[in-house]
């Protein structure tokens, strides 16, 4: 039985076209997800990359440290940090969104912005500290008006960081009198 070149030819070009479509469509899939899914994120940052969290606000600066599996107040001096404080804080930074963006505004002052009475900066291993300044929030939807991660751009983010913005001392320490496991506890007096 003899081959012919027509249909051998045929059947490699058919699976050099699948291969290409494979690589274009599912492969590449991921790498535009992840892209799209970080693009509109207020602060985007990967949760094991992440060193500290800085908030300033009315109440001053407050500087939350990772140190090993817990989380410290370094600024200023306050000791532990209640750890589901800081996972409300960590997921609300992580879903955040730009809902709107709105370019080079000249006038930052009508948005609040001129200074910023809120501030949300995160620092990671890989990179430099990024900061989001927040000034008032949007009458129509409740989101607040930001200076996005560049610096030059206005925006609407979403109201989660502004609440995050307007945490206090208080409410991300440990308030934990006495540390012990219940479990193992045998008499108490």
């Amino acid at each position: 039985m003899k081959l012919r070149a027509g249909p051998i030819a045929a059947l490699l070009l058919l699976a050099g076209l699948g291969l290409y479509a494979w690589r274009t469509e599912f492969h590449g899939a991921d790498a535009r997800k992840k892209a799209e899914e970080t693009k509109d994120r207020a602060l985007p940052f990967e949760r094991d990359a992440l060193k500290a969290f800085t908030i300033t606000n009315d109440g001053g600066k407050i500087r939350v440290q990772k140190e090993g599996d817990g989380w410290t107040i370094t600024e200023p001096p306050a000791g532990a940090a209640d750890k589901e404080a800081v996972e409300g804080v960590l997921s609300s930074l992580e879903f955040a969104r730009v809902e709107r963006r709105l370019g080079d505004a000249a006038d930052r002052k009508s948005f609040g912005l001129d200074p910023a009475p809120l501030q949300v900066a995160i620092e990671t291993t890989g990179g430099p500290e990024r900061a989001l300044l927040l000034g008032q929030t949007n009458p129509i939807g409740g989101a607040y008006y930001a200076v996005l991660e560049d610096g030059k751009e206005v925006g609407l983010v979403s109201a989660s960081v502004g609440e995050v913005a307007k945490k206090d001392l208080f409410t991300l320490r440990d308030k934990t009198l006495v540390a012990f496991d219940p479990w193992k506890t045998r008499e108490l007096t």
